[in-house]
């Protein structure tokens, strides 16, 4: 496989070509439980024959820290042998993968529900741990257990003798000498939207009373128009746009700094070094934190070399729902809102000066009445060029069982339209030279792509179609249409100079 690379704000690979990755998650939420050593997805020949398929060129692949590191400096050798063997699978199928250490709420040692850390890594200060019950992420909002388990993590508070982040970096380390000589991976990812300790509830608490505030101080605000969308099951968030939520975010933005420039961007560096020493040539992938989902602009970095000069092959990876998101209502998803929550991700990628891969997006929903909210997210992602990685994520009924949850009766994506639907949709997966906009009109099933080309290539540009064409318009040069699996990829053969595509499925 082509080896890939950040320059800027964009991906190239060793020829030169600028380089487009899309695809979806493949988180393992399942706990170690004293034997853990299979992945929860199959991640055989057929599931890739579908996400190669659907145009899945990029898969975000995540486990959980209790499940690759259940005791202290003794590694979980037979999991890792089978992620390995899913990297040599996905290079069979030209998928690129990054790799995720993931985390909710720290863990279920320090949040019932949680996952992520091992229980010698969770320290809670005897702090009681108490079960999820409403939300999710309520751990994060005011349980004093997983505020407790980050302080002591973020201050690398001392385990058997090294610090919690030491030994966090170790691990990084072993995964590089597992996964070095593994041509598909891409990367590897510090950790899911990290969160402060005990500042969670400063924050939390800000972010309410401004958001109240700002809806108090505005004259289009009706307060009887909100309980009447809750009586009827209407949109309850309606009047809460982007601009009135966005001003709250900007005002809790000095709280999330601290912790950014005290903890997390350090953080972020001493396992950037821990990777590099191992993998020098491979990408360390680093999320925006939990609050940025609400407006709360993100101000991490630099990352720097072991030399202190700024490390440029790196990515920055924001994760962005709509704040209807997996829940009955997510047909009232406002694209405004969400598109308000990525244009402070772009200005974050500007201020960095790096690629971007949009972690998780997305989510579910009933029916398919949300699916347009979707379409406008990919055109999103075209307008930014913007690589990506959808997240869907269903707990199957050991998990449902051993976290006290309920079956909400959620289908699996694969049994849903979106992925042969309004995800599987033709883009540029490599160009020779730099893109300048490329965009596919649902309506018209038009694709069109302009690209300036500095150089002469060998390599084609390649483009991704999930059907033969009917037409294809080159202004110059030549293309041929090739098989890619069920779907095609047309290859162009072109000049220096400026090129114009147009396609009609």
């Amino acid at each position: 496989m082509d080896k890939i690379f950040a320059q800027g704000m964009r991906f190239v690979d060793e020829y030169g070509r600028e380089r487009l990755l899309r695809g979806i998650n493949m988180i393992d939420k399942k706990p170690y439980q004293g034997k853990k050593i299979s992945f929860k997805y199959a991640a055989d020949d057929e599931y890739l024959k579908r996400c190669r398929d659907c145009g899945f060129n990029l898969i975000r692949l995540g486990a959980l820290w209790e499940v690759l590191e259940p005791e202290p400096g003794k590694y979980n050798e037979a999991f890792l042998d089978e992620l390995c063997g899913i990297l040599e699978r996905c290079e069979k199928y030209g998928i690129y993968v990054y790799f995720d250490v993931h985390q909710d709420v720290w863990g279920e040692y320090a949040n019932l529900g949680g996952s992520g850390a091992p229980s010698w890594a969770t320290l809670t200060d005897g702090y009681k741990v108490k079960n999820t019950r409403f939300v999710w992420a309520e751990g994060y909002y005011f349980r004093k257990a997983v505020w407790s388990a980050f302080d002591n993590f973020w201050r690398n508070k001392p385990v058997h003798g090294k610090g919690l982040q030491d030994w966090y970096a170790d691990l990084f380390r072993h995964l590089a000498e597992r996964f070095k000589d593994k041509p598909a991976l891409l990367g590897y990812e510090v950790m899911n939207e990290p969160v402060p300790g005990k500042l969670n509830g400063k924050i939390l608490l800000k972010l309410i009373k401004s958001v109240v505030g700002a809806a108090l101080k505005d004259e289009h605000f009706k307060l009887g128009k909100l309980l009447g969308a809750v009586v009827k099951k209407g949109d309850p968030l309606e009047q809460f746009t982007a601009p009135l939520i966005s001003k709250a975010g900007e005002k809790c933005a000095p709280l999330l700094r601290e912790f950014e420039d005290k903890y997390y961007t350090p953080f972020v560096n001493k396992i950037a070094l821990a990777v590099k020493e191992v993998d020098p040539e491979r990408m360390v992938v680093f999320d925006q934190c939990y609050w940025s989902n609400f407006f709360v602009p993100c101000n991490v970095g630099p990352v720097k070399k072991s030399d202190g000069s700024t490390d440029g092959n790196l990515c920055y990876s924001p994760h962005g729902y709509d704040l209807m998101v997996d829940t009955p209502a997510y047909e009232f998803a406002d694209n405004d809102r969400t598109a308000g929550i990525f244009e402070i991700c772009r200005k974050a990628q500007e201020r960095l000066d790096l690629p971007v891969i949009v972690g998780e997006w997305g989510g579910g929903g009933e029916g398919v009445n949300w699916y347009p909210h979707i379409d406008f997210l990919l055109d999103l992602w075209e307008k930014y060029k913007w690589s990506n990685t959808y997240f869907f994520y269903l707990e199957d009924e050991e998990e449902l069982a051993y976290r006290n949850k309920q079956d909400v009766g959620k289908q699996d994506l694969w049994d849903i339209p979106l992925p042969h639907t309004v995800l599987n949709r033709p883009f540029p997966m490599a160009v020779c030279g730099e893109i300048e906009a490329y965009h596919y009109d649902t309506a018209e099933h038009i694709f069109t792509l302009s690209y300036n080309q500095a150089e002469p290539s060998e390599q084609a540009t390649e483009v991704f179609l999930p059907s033969r064409p009917q037409s294809v318009e080159l202004d110059a040069g030549e293309y041929k249409l090739a098989e890619y699996g069920n779907a095609f990829c047309l290859k162009l053969s072109t000049g220096v100079g400026h090129h114009t595509l147009r396609v009609q499925l």
